[in-house]
């Protein structure tokens, strides 16, 4: 005869399932936050010259480019602060997991 699974096993089985999608959204998480920082830097330093470039110019328009660059950059910082936050919440959400898988198993 077949045997029934446990309630235990059954957890375990759903704990598994679901530290595998936490394990797939985790890479993706980090992924992003890589890709984020790697543009992050890229603006900090275009917005570095527009910010120099509005300080010695005369013209407004250099100004307004540093300004304008500076808000991009603050909004860069914002999404990459928000990727840091999704995968700090992922890694916390996937040792909650693993104690659980730990503790069903027990």
């Amino acid at each position: 005869m077949g045997s029934n699974p446990t309630p235990g096993t059954n957890m375990s089985f759903l704990i598994e399932r679901r530290l595998r999608r936490m394990s797939t959204q985790l890479q993706q998480a980090r992924s992003e936050l890589a890709a984020a920082e790697e543009q992050l830097l890229q603006v900090r330093e275009e917005s570095e010259d527009a910010h120099l470039r509005g300080l010695v110019s005369d013209q407004i328009e250099d100004s307004v480019a540093a300004r304008d660059s500076s808000r991009y950059l603050l909004a860069m910082q914002r999404g990459r602060d928000d990727s840091v936050a999704r995968v700090l919440r992922l890694e916390a959400e996937t040792d909650r997991l693993l104690e659980r898988l730990n503790a069903s198993r027990k």
